[in-house]
């Protein structure tokens, strides 16, 4: 799912997967994908995941950096508000390695991030009620 302003409610969001990443990306939000707004009442987010993020492209005078798995349950990028749920057994797959540097004197770009089994977010506020 993904919507600028979202709510959930008296819902099961159940064994969804974001898929793996491709060209040096990742995915996020293996159940939820929001950027906005979330509200999530009296809901269950169970057994979700992303895929691993994959590897960055070779560069100079650095490689780029690997794909990244975030959020396998929730990925929320704004305010969260989460109340009377259960948010149980979702994961992220590995972040990807970084890409190779080319020529001399060049470095490998770092490894891609992998956070947030259940939920990750990105924003000013979280609030969790009663879950």
């Amino acid at each position: 799912m993904s919507a600028e302003n979202l709510t959930v409610a008296d819902t099961r969001i159940v064994a969804n997967f974001s898929g793996a990443g491709f060209l040096g990306a990742g995915f996020a939000g293996g159940g939820i994908y929001s950027e906005g707004t979330l509200t999530i009442e009296n809901s269950v987010i169970q057994a979700n995941a992303t895929g691993n993020g994959t590897t960055g492209f070779p560069g100079s005078p650095a490689g780029s950096p690997g794909g990244s798995s975030l959020g396998g349950g929730i990925f929320a990028n704004g305010t969260l508000t989460i109340s009377g749920s259960m948010i149980l057994g979702n994961s992220t797959g590995d972040g990807g390695n970084g890409g190779q540097g080319q020529g001399v004197g060049t470095i490998g770009g770092p490894g891609g991030t992998s956070a947030g089994g259940g939920v990750y977010v990105i924003g000013p506020t979280t609030i969790i009620l009663n879950s």
